[in-house]
């Protein structure tokens, strides 16, 4: 089971207004980071399966300018790309998608952080990391390949973890 899991996607996530190579080229960004995510956190002795179980899955979008995205547009192709059935791409061996299939998926939460300058996040300490590191990437302060900093770029925080039933108290 490998869930709970959580990574950052670089790049502006593909809109389901958007053509077929923008779709697969963000699914294709989506895959490697959830695979460099589940590699990090289990050894290649213990190739964990698909979750199959109620899932929620949580995805917040960091644009780098107040360039407007429709949140829902984004996450029609991000929830395929970690969806075993939908996987544009096989895993890198041993490691398997995150969900078995998105039809488990009971609840997503979903958010646009557009900038705001000297504004702070308030988050549990718990989630501080990875959305510290898609802010960093929004406002261009993380180092790249070439171990320099690149302009700002839109990122894409994405968690997925088993579902808890609330009787619509969330609401």
């Amino acid at each position: 089971m490998p869930i709970p899991i959580e990574f950052v996607v670089r790049g502006r996530p593909s809109s389901v207004n958007g053509s077929a190579a923008k779709a697969m080229t963000w699914k294709m960004a989506v895959s490697k980071e959830a695979n460099i995510s589940l590699a990090a956190k289990f050894a290649p002795s213990l190739p964990p399966a698909a979750y199959a179980d109620d899932a929620t899955v949580k995805v917040f979008f960091f644009p780098p300018n107040d360039q407007y995205t429709d949140v829902d547009n984004g996450l029609k192709h991000t929830i395929d790309a970690i969806s075993e059935h939908r996987r544009p791409v096989p895993p890198s061996p041993p490691f398997a998608s995150i969900l078995a299939n998105d039809k488990t998926i009971q609840r997503v939460v979903a958010e646009r952080f557009p900038p705001v300058p000297n504004a702070s996040l308030i988050v549990p300490i718990g989630f501080a990391p990875t959305l510290a590191r898609a802010l960093m990437i929004a406002n261009g302060q993380t180092n790249n390949a070439a171990g320099t900093l690149p302009a700002e770029e839109y990122a894409t925080a994405i968690k997925v973890e088993p579902y808890t039933y609330n009787n619509g108290g969330l609401w």
